[in-house]
């Protein structure tokens, strides 16, 4: 995983875990809730979707983290599929944001652009392309008792 893509994914992750305090620690606070439209007689009724919604953002900020950890520290290929699927559910999200509410743009694309920039950013490892050229025109394919190439059709 190349470093723009990496350091991308960081910054997904720490917006995501601000999002979470937002949500689920600071949702009480005036201008916290009023960020998010909420009006102070509706808090009460909010707040447990709020706070619901807040651990959501924690668990995947912990997962493009995480997936980072374990491309640091050991198995590049494990940790970059996690990173992927933290940042592309990223991704997803901020998109659903944007379709119900276009008013929300602003909300969609700090959640949204620094989970998409990994996908555009070009890859320099043969093989990986996360998001870029490097990617091999026919997959391998591997023998899932082995972990050994297996017959290539």
């Amino acid at each position: 995983m190349n470093v723009v893509a990496q350091v991308a994914a960081l910054v997904a992750g720490l917006i995501h875990i601000m999002i979470f305090s937002m949500e689920s620690v600071l949702f009480g606070r005036p201008a916290v809730h009023a960020t998010f439209g909420v009006r102070a007689g509706d808090l009460a009724a909010v707040r447990p979707w709020a706070f619901n919604q807040g651990f959501y953002n924690l668990f995947l900020a912990l997962g493009a983290l995480g997936g980072l950890v374990v491309v640091w520290s050991s198995d590049d290929s494990a940790g970059r599929a996690v990173v992927v699927f933290a940042c592309a559910s990223m991704l997803a999200a901020a998109l659903v944001l944007l379709a119900s509410n276009l008013r929300m743009a602003r909300a969609a694309a700090i959640q949204g652009l620094a989970p998409w920039w990994p996908w555009l950013s070009p890859s320099p490892e043969p093989g990986w392309g996360f998001g870029g050229p490097g990617r091999p025109e026919k997959p391998v394919r591997l023998d899932v008792f082995s972990g050994h190439p297996g017959p290539q059709n």
